[in-house]
């Protein structure tokens, strides 16, 4: 939810943003300020996800402590072949080295 709210800030602020001409100093604060609350919605929606992920996993405890160990170390497994070996992360750690960020961890 908070996320989806940090997206809605960001939208807003698309929204709200001078129409040109713009000096380039304010075009730049701008900017910097956008992707950064970009880069926190994204951040908080994926650490979101991994808690529903998690979630999931936890309800193996209802059934059997070792189905739930099971399935932790399932998630731990998916999530971490998704964090370090995935195509879509090549492809933004690609695009993050073209234009001079910092790419994700």
């Amino acid at each position: 939810t908070w996320s989806l709210r940090q997206f809605n800030y960001t939208v807003a602020l698309v929204g709200a943003a001078p129409l040109p001409p713009v000096p380039p100093e304010l075009a730049t604060e701008l900017g910097e300020d956008l992707a950064a609350l970009m880069s926190l919605a994204v951040l908080n929606f994926n650490a979101g996800l991994r808690a529903y992920y998690f979630a999931f996993a936890a309800l193996g405890w209802v059934v059997d402590p070792v189905l739930f160990m099971a399935a932790t170390i399932g998630v731990m497994m998916v999530l971490a072949r998704r964090q370090t070996g995935s195509a879509a992360l090549r492809r933004v750690s690609r695009y993050a080295r073209k234009v001079g960020a910092t790419p994700p961890q």
